[in-house]
């Protein structure tokens, strides 16, 4: 964490989390904007933690922007 922000597949909703499961909450009612997380080289200080989270346009681009490779099991 800190070189970009990291998209998300969730949609972005300032209020989810007032309403959200507690574990994994995910949230797939479609909006405008999908979910940043993180921070990166552009920001301050104070938004470089994980739980930084906002919105943004899906096609948006800067060069603070990128995303993460999970795997998600099967066999090597």
């Amino acid at each position: 964490m800190g070189n970009v922000r990291e998209w998300c597949a969730d949609y972005y909703d300032s209020n989810y989390y007032q309403s959200s499961p507690a574990r994994d909450p995910e949230n797939t009612s479609k909006s405008q904007y999908r979910v940043l997380r993180g921070g990166s080289w552009y920001y301050s200080a104070a938004f470089l933690r994980g739980a930084f989270r906002s919105g943004f346009v899906p096609d948006g681009r800067g060069n603070y922007l990128g995303f993460r490779s999970v795997f998600l099991g099967g066999e090597d």
